[in-house]
């Protein structure tokens, strides 16, 4: 029974990584289709951090859970700090 509440534990504490990614998926998308209709006034070299951090959060994730460890799973204020600066540098000029 123990397994089966860290198992319910663990899927819903995904779940929750996977919503957040998908709010960061509609960041970066919002982002391509601002500018890609404008010409560059810098380089876009914010985004492939972006992607770098949400593939990192995604295997730490999958690692968590493949390995049982559920407190693992949350997600780490610091990359929710990195991913809102990145999205901030993105939009200025």
């Amino acid at each position: 029974m123990a397994y089966d509440l860290w198992l319910i534990k663990s899927i819903l504490e995904v779940d929750s990584e996977f919503e957040r990614l998908d709010d960061y998926r509609k960041i970066i998308s919002k982002i391509y289709l601002i500018i890609s209709t404008q010409p560059r006034i810098k380089p876009l070299i914010d985004i492939p951090p972006m992607a770098d951090l949400i593939i990192n959060i995604i295997r730490r994730a999958i690692g968590a859970y493949v390995n049982r460890d559920g407190e693992t799973t949350l997600l780490n204020p610091i990359d929710v700090h990195k991913m809102d600066a990145l999205d901030n540098q993105v939009y200025r000029a």
